[in-house]
């Protein structure tokens, strides 16, 4: 079990973050932290950090007090290699999603934190993406 799990979540693909989150919950240890990440990039306005912030809410669980929200600004892999590190989280979660012509070109976010991060690194690959993959 981990002691403290940061999931960077995606609130653009909420069923992916919260099965994200789901497992994330089943490998914390039972006095262990979630840190679950939402990265805003770009020019941010009042409104869309809020309107981040309720999606975090209401994907955090509730129930599960390990369970703490964290919104950020910035690239996405530095975020999370510097809040990982910060933290001192002993594993990282995201989800994946099938590279295109553009992955051949530039890392993933994926690629770049499981190249550089010194700790642990999972990528779940989502139930849409496999079925995607089958019909390619």
């Amino acid at each position: 079990m981990y002691k403290t799990i940061l999931v960077a979540a995606d609130l653009a693909k909420p069923a992916e973050a919260r099965k994200l989150l789901e497992q994330a919950q089943k490998l914390c240890a039972p006095e262990g932290t979630i840190r679950l990440l939402h990265l805003l990039r770009g020019h941010v306005t009042a409104a869309q950090r809020a309107s981040a912030m309720a999606g975090l809410l209401s994907l955090s669980d509730e129930t599960d007090p390990r369970v703490m929200p964290i919104l950020r600004e910035g690239a996405v892999a530095p975020q999370i290699n510097a809040l990982a590190k910060a933290d001192k989280a002993d594993l990282v979660m995201l989800d994946s999603r099938l590279p295109g012509v553009t992955e051949f070109f530039m890392e993933t976010t994926a690629t770049k934190l499981t190249r550089h991060s010194s700790i642990s690194v999972l990528v779940a690959r989502n139930a849409h993406s496999e079925r995607t993959a089958q019909h390619v």
